[in-house]
């Protein structure tokens, strides 16, 4: 039998109560050809039915075979390394990763701790979960309760709540299951709010919205409900006015809960402190706060910061103040029998009429007749168009820039497009000239001046003068924009400089860039060994 007492160890005892270990094991698992696993400060270890230990608990993980052999690995080992592969310091466990500038989470046999730079321990690992770091402070889990911890293992917030969000600046729990139960703390772990509410949802600026009995209401940063929960619902907010739902209508109330449209039955959307809009379901009036019509329509509009664009259905754009004065008309003309038009970049917009495309400025007016069967779209002065089946690019002036020769063809960006012809992929420049061989299954931009290039599911990597920095031997390359490469070859890793200089082998199952200190951690994974009991 295995016994637990009140300080929660366990120790092995026969039928007749004689006692066979010490009350030295955190836990054990049930026997399995005479022998048990035994866990003791996250080790495990063997022990026999007679209370014999026979591996002592310094392993990982123990497994115990059908015929009875039992094999053990290590803690995996992490590794802190410069660029030069020069061991930094070291440290077991089973995963690692930088939460913040000098301090690093780590996990061993699933529990989570924090360790700083130098890998001393600052919190044990003891917890199920660690989230949501910020400002020394994160929050904790143990089994199904949360709280709040600082770095140093001290709590803020006991783990006794069932719900916890932290963003660095208010923490809202919920303690218990009940219908009501989430608080405002503030970081000093102090409650902020009177009583709990169904609802507590994060801050937004001005208030956090609250429910309680089924009503919404708002309470400011200090906990206190400074609009009451008496209403169906809280729309919007705006300075201090706040549109709201109550008893199946719509109104405005100031911060101080005043009446400043009275409720009526069409919804309403806040656009200034002077002014609103009431949707009614064929027309939309532009009001006053004091019930004063100032504009309305029929048409489609948009809200900008001063004014409303309204879009007339002859193409006409108009700006109208808040005022419900008509600043400017923008007269556009329509194109006849247009199928479809598109985004307008550099001036151009694209445009379908009679099945083929074409190009129009911002007027409306025709600059590129639509006799292209596909086109893209305007970049650096380009735009990619499809003629009897290829695809080239024309300037601004209709001009054939680079013959219609590839398959496809991407946007330009500094000075370079991808192209495909004849099944591979390779890169031009303006001018129309091959600045990567077309050789490749596929290039993909990782950034201006750097090219991902695949054959098959090889990875390798070239710049935009075509030169090839890596063959395509690797499965998988991180460029990390710091003059290396973190490479990827049959689930091992390394790391290359870009000109393909190997800085640490590849010879980890895990590679992780830390870019505040410069330095990488690598993972190497422990072998199952068999035991000799």
């Amino acid at each position: 039998y295995a016994v637990e007492n009140f300080n929660s160890k366990t120790a092995l005892f026969t039928e007749q109560g004689v006692g066979l270990t010490e009350f030295v094991i955190d836990s054990i698992s049930s026997f399995r050809k005479g022998k048990a696993i035994i866990y003791q400060d996250l080790k495990q270890g063997l022990v026999d039915r007679e209370g014999e230990i026979k591996t002592e608990t310094r392993y990982r993980e123990i497994k115990i075979h059908e015929d009875g052999t039992a094999w053990a690995r290590s803690f995996d080992e992490w590794k802190i390394l410069d660029s030069e592969n020069h061991e930094v310091n070291k440290i077991y466990g089973d995963d690692l990763n930088a939460i913040a500038k000098g301090l690093y989470s780590i996990t061993v046999a699933d529990k989570k701790g924090v360790i700083d730079e130098t890998l001393k321990y600052l919190i044990n690992p003891a917890y199920d979960d660690l989230r949501d770091f910020h400002f020394g402070k994160m929050i904790a889990r143990l089994r199904n309760k949360f709280g709040l911890i600082r770095t140093n293992g001290s709590n803020v917030l006991p783990l006794q709540f069932d719900s916890l969000f932290w963003d660095g600046q208010f923490i809202r729990a919920k303690e218990n299951l009940t219908q009501k139960g989430w608080n405002l703390y503030d970081t000093f772990g102090i409650k902020k709010t009177v009583r709990a509410y169904e609802y507590l949802g994060s801050y937004n600026g001005k208030f956090f919205p609250v429910v309680n009995n089924g009503y919404d209401g708002a309470i400011n940063r200090y906990g206190e409900e400074y609009i009451h929960c008496v209403y169906d619902s809280i729309l919007e907010f705006r300075s201090d006015q706040l549109s709201v739902k109550f008893q199946g209508q719509y109104g405005i109330i100031s911060s101080d809960e005043d009446w400043l449209v009275a409720p009526q039955p069409y919804p309403i959307k806040l656009v200034s402190e002077e002014k609103y809009l009431e949707i009614q379901p064929s027309m939309v009036f532009l009001k006053s706060m004091t019930g004063e019509i100032v504009y309305f329509t029929d048409n489609n509009f948009t809200i900008e910061f001063d004014h409303l664009l309204e879009f007339l259905p002859d193409g006409t754009e108009k700006i109208v103040s808040l005022n419900g004065q008509t600043l400017s008309r923008t007269s556009i003309e329509s194109i006849p029998s247009t199928e479809n038009t598109f985004k307008s970049t550099e001036g151009l917009r694209g445009i379908k009429r009679d099945g083929l495309y074409g190009f129009v400025d911002d007027r409306g007016r025709l600059r590129i007749a639509n006799r292209y069967e596909a086109i893209g779209q305007f970049k650096e002065g380009l735009a990619a168009v499809k003629i009897l089946g290829k695809w080239g690019f024309v300037d601004m002036q209709d001009n054939i820039a680079i013959n219609p020769d590839y398959e496809n063809a991407e946007e330009f960006e500094q000075g370079l497009a991808i192209v495909r012809r004849n099944g591979k992929t390779g890169v031009i420049n303006k001018a129309g000239k091959i600045m990567l061989p077309l050789r490749y299954d596929s290039v993909k931009r990782l950034t201006a001046q750097k090219f991902l290039i695949i054959n098959g599911n090889k990875h390798g990597l070239a710049d935009a003068a075509g030169h090839v920095l890596l063959e395509t031997r690797f499965d998988k390359i991180e460029n990390l924009q710091n003059g290396y490469v973190i490479i990827e070859q049959e689930n091992n890793f390394g790391l290359l400089s870009i000109d393909g200089l190997s800085t640490i082998p590849l010879s980890y199952d895990k590679l992780l860039y830390d870019c505040e200190k410069n330095q990488y951690l690598a993972l190497k994974k422990a072998e199952w060994l068999k035991l000799t009991l």
